[in-house]
């Protein structure tokens, strides 16, 4: 049996604990301990990440090209996938680990590690930024945005049907990337801060990229 049919029955004899971004899952699980796999598909990739009492241990993935296992299957996470979570017993996690074991997890956790405080430090300086994207005028729903820092992916969310879409952050200065159906990619600089808890962007009228 290959890996992939593994896990799918695995997943599918588990009830899913919920979807989260690589952000709220590595906070999730790692406050509650977590034994478990968490997928999230990308086009035509599927990601796998194993957790073992909290600890993201192993990680595959699987395309029409082949499958990748460990360290190798990190470094294609982008930051944006959607993962849903199902637990495993530890002791069926930790068997799968042995041959996808991931030795190197920074690839994993730079995704999150600025959008929390120290342990043991007060959170000041933390909030919900959020954003409301028009275009002459009128909410736009179904518009990506993404939220990055020093070019590192912080987060990505789609604006809901009144164009707003939120993010926890540190304060501080960010790039956000507007893209969707119609329009160019664009970039802005904005800075949150407490006495700026929610921006307003028109993007103005749809314009084919170029």
């Amino acid at each position: 049996m290959k890996n992939e049919d593994i896990l799918g029955d695995l997943i599918r004899g588990a009830s899913p604990i919920g979807q989260f971004s690589i952000t709220e899952l590595m906070v999730y699980a790692g406050q509650r301990h977590i034994s478990g796999v968490a997928c999230a598909g990308d086009g035509g990739k599927r990601y796998y990440i194993l957790f073992s009492r909290g600890e993201p241990e192993g990680a595959e993935l699987f395309d029409e090209q082949g499958s990748l296992f460990g360290n190798a299957a990190t470094y294609h996470l982008k930051g944006t996938e959607r993962f849903t979570l199902y637990p495993l017993d530890p002791e069926v996690a930790d068997r799968l680990i042995l041959r996808c074991r991931v030795f190197d997890k920074s690839h994993l956790k730079k995704n999150f590690s600025v959008n929390l405080p120290e342990i043991g430090k007060k959170s000041k300086g933390i909030g919900i930024f959020s954003m409301k994207v028009f275009s002459e005028g009128k909410p736009m729903a179904g518009i990506q945005v993404t939220i990055r820092k020093d070019g590192q992916v912080l987060g990505s969310d789609m604006t809901n049907k009144d164009g707003k879409v939120s993010f926890k952050l540190l304060h501080g200065r960010y790039e956000c990337v507007i893209s969707g159906k119609g329009y160019s990619v664009k970039v802005y600089d904005f800075v949150f801060s407490t006495g700026q808890p929610e921006g307003v962007l028109d993007i103005g009228s749809v314009q084919n990229p170029e």
